[in-house]
């Protein structure tokens, strides 16, 4: 068997300011080429970053403008409940839960549409026509229904499964609540799986598209989470601002090898996230940080990275 030799390139971290981040994307294009990772057939160049809505700190957005503009997450009705939930784990991050939250109600809404429950003056429900009328007539079911919402959301953080959970209370408490029984439509809607399809043909207007001299690098954006299980030949991790940290700062201590117990929970969430994204890649790992992170930049250095300052 004839072995596959992988050059053996160093990681990169790539510093910026506020005035440079968004040459951070370009900077990682430059380093796909000056390596010739474009070369290798079947190439997948990607850039993650753990918060992908934008926030006054840091996200995606920041680096890639157009991210999240195109029509990616505006699509909100989708043919199966697992669509719902892949949309709310995998793609909508930040500081609350009410994005993921809002997802898990669209497919509750969506189950009403398809049982064919509407209101007293025949409209499907809103949101917010739903919380009026069980908040005032059914409040115990409602109260219920907000704790099972705020439970679901939490288990999603944990990268907990609840497709099954979600299952079982549409299937059950739902449905006997609404005075219906589950019709085939909707079982069909619970128990097919998820249609990739729909998520990678709008993660594709999430591309950045490098061009330089007669070179054309294609490069998706996403969130780490939207990545796991991937592989990458290159994989720029984005530093982003999550819980009032700012995720790649939280582990810089671990970047320069110094391995102890995390103490603070945001360090544990920063490493698991981080473990995550940049274990994908086969061939070339970059990490972008703000020069808040100069201090460290000398010891990084001597722990094995490249460093590459962009202002």
């Amino acid at each position: 068997m004839k072995l596959i030799q992988i050059p053996n390139i160093k990681p990169k971290v790539i510093v910026f300011d506020d005035s440079s981040v968004s040459k951070v994307m370009p900077k990682f294009g430059d380093l796909i080429l000056e390596n010739k990772l474009y070369q290798l057939k079947g190439a997948v160049f990607k850039a993650i970053g753990w918060v992908g809505q934008p926030n006054s700190k840091r996200s995606i957005c920041d680096y890639y403008e157009q991210y999240n503009k195109s029509g990616v997450n505006k699509k909100l009705d989708f043919d199966c409940l697992n669509d719902y939930l892949k949309m709310a784990r995998e793609q909508i991050q930040g500081d609350s839960v009410e994005a993921k939250r809002f997802l898990i109600m669209g497919a509750l809404l969506k189950c009403l549409r398809i049982l064919g429950v509407k209101r007293s003056n025949g409209l499907p429900y809103t949101e917010a026509s739903f919380n009026d009328y069980f908040s005032k007539h059914h409040e115990e079911f409602y109260d219920e229904l907000r704790f099972k919402l705020t439970e679901w959301c939490l288990k999603m953080y944990k990268e907990e499964d609840i497709l099954q959970e979600v299952k079982i209370f549409i299937n059950t408490v739902f449905c006997l609540k609404m005075g219906v029984k589950p019709s085939r439509e909707l079982l069909s809607f619970l128990n097919t799986t998820t249609r990739n399809e729909i998520l990678q043909n709008d993660q594709k207007t999430n591309q950045y598209i490098y061009e330089k001299n007669d070179d054309r690098i294609l490069i998706d954006v996403s969130t780490v989470h939207s990545v796991k299980g991937e592989t990458h030949t290159a994989t720029l991790y984005l530093e982003t601002y999550f819980n009032k940290k700012y995720d790649v700062q939280s582990i810089i201590e671990y970047m320069k090898g110094k391995h102890t117990p995390p103490r603070l929970e945001m360090t544990k969430k920063s490493l698991k996230m981080a473990y995550v994204g940049m274990t994908r890649p086969t061939h070339l790992l970059c990490i972008a940080t703000h020069k808040d992170s100069e201090p460290h930049l000398k010891e990084l250095e001597s722990a094995g990275w490249d460093i590459y300052k962009i202002y």
